[in-house]
């Protein structure tokens, strides 16, 4: 695994190719301990179901437990089922239904 400050890569030991990333950074708000933000999770169709995604999501729960933040959270777009699953395994649970709105500049 490569690690950078805010992004892990997953790589194969054996090829040395990309089999996921996770990319995260540090969130801080006015009304909530200061935490971590998932940005994205991906891994290459091949290579899901190999409990890549949850070594990627463990590693950045040990630094966000390293730093001392007090919690991860992420977004996902309502239709993704299985990802929800997975995030659930993982530890994960959903604490709100919300949309976002946006504006073109």
């Amino acid at each position: 695994m490569i690690v950078h400050w805010n992004k892990l890569v997953y790589i194969d030991d054996i090829s040395g190719a990309v089999q996921g990333y996770i990319h995260a950074q540090v969130y801080e708000s006015l009304y909530s301990d200061t935490g971590l933000n998932i940005l994205g999770l991906a891994v290459l169709p091949d290579h899901q179901g190999q409990g890549i995604g949850a070594s990627l999501l463990k590693a950045v729960e040990q630094i966000a437990q390293k730093e001392g933040y007090h919690f991860i959270r992420l977004n996902s777009v309502e239709s993704r089922r299985q990802a929800h699953l997975f995030y659930e395994k993982n530890g994960y649970h959903s604490d709100k239904m919300q949309k976002r709105f946006i504006k073109h500049i």
